[in-house]
C-alpha cells in the first residue's frame, strides 16, 4: 500500500529529535514519529535538525536516522566528540547565539 508520505515533497524539513548518539544515531520517543523521520531523506531536499546540546549523548527508544541523512544541524553547542562524525557526514553546523 502507498503511504501518504509517498506524494509529499518539501524543500526544507525542520525537525528535532529526542536523542543524538554516536552509535545509535538520531532517536525519538514516539513510534508515530518514526514513520515520518524515516521518510524525510526521500521527501525533503534539505533536512535541518534542531537540537540543543542536552540532546547529545541521549538515546531514545526508536532509531530514525544516521548522521548522513541530515544536511544541517542547528545547535547551541556541538560536543567535541561529535565534530569528526558530523564533518565526515558533511553536515553543516549552525551554532545559535545565546
Amino acid at each position: 500500500p502507498n503511504s501518504v508520505l509517498d506524494n509529499i515533497y518539501v524543500s526544507k524539513a525542520f525537525t528535532s529529535v529526542s536523542g543524538i548518539d554516536l552509535k545509535a544515531g538520531l532517536t525519538v520517543d514516539s513510534i508515530v514519529s518514526t514513520h515520518i523521520y524515516r521518510h524525510l531523506p526521500a521527501i525533503a531536499r534539505d533536512w535541518y535538525l534542531i537540537a540543543d546540546s542536552a540532546k547529545f549523548d541521549k538515546i531514545a527508544i526508536y532509531p530514525v536516522a544516521n548522521f548522513n541523512a541530515v544536511h544541517y544541524l542547528i545547535t547551541d553547542k556541538l560536543p567535541e566528540k561529535y565534530q569528526e562524525t558530523i564533518q565526515d557526514n558533511q553536515v553543516k553546523v549552525y551554532l545559535s547565539g545565546k
